[in-house]
């Protein structure tokens, strides 16, 4: 299985090699002067991408472990009672059903 921290670490590597290329011909510059600081560019980021990658990962995994399943209701919990008395309908402020009707 591949790890994230190895993906968001290859990710900012190639990023910042393809950046250092890419400013490097746009300056005309020479083979040799861009090749040198994209390879140390894409090092160090590699690096970096590493690091925030096992951080990312150590987060995420403390998130998943951290969030609970509520209990299952059972189906004879979540029924109830249709039929109401009035003294019971009169404490929760809900009409009867008579006070429907009328």
């Amino acid at each position: 299985m591949v790890q994230p921290a190895n993906v968001i670490a290859g990710i900012f590597g190639l990023s910042a090699f393809l950046v250092a290329i890419i400013a490097g011909v746009a300056a005309g510059n020479p083979a040799s002067d861009i090749l040198v600081p994209a390879l140390a560019a894409m090092i160090v980021l590699y690096l970096v991408g590493m690091w925030v990658g096992a951080s990312v990962e150590r987060i995420a995994t403390a998130y998943i472990e951290g969030m609970t399943v509520p209990p299952k209701k059972s189906t004879i919990d979540s029924v109830e009672n249709p039929v109401q008395t009035a003294d019971s309908s009169a404490s929760t402020g809900q009409k009867t059903p008579d006070e429907h009707i009328r």
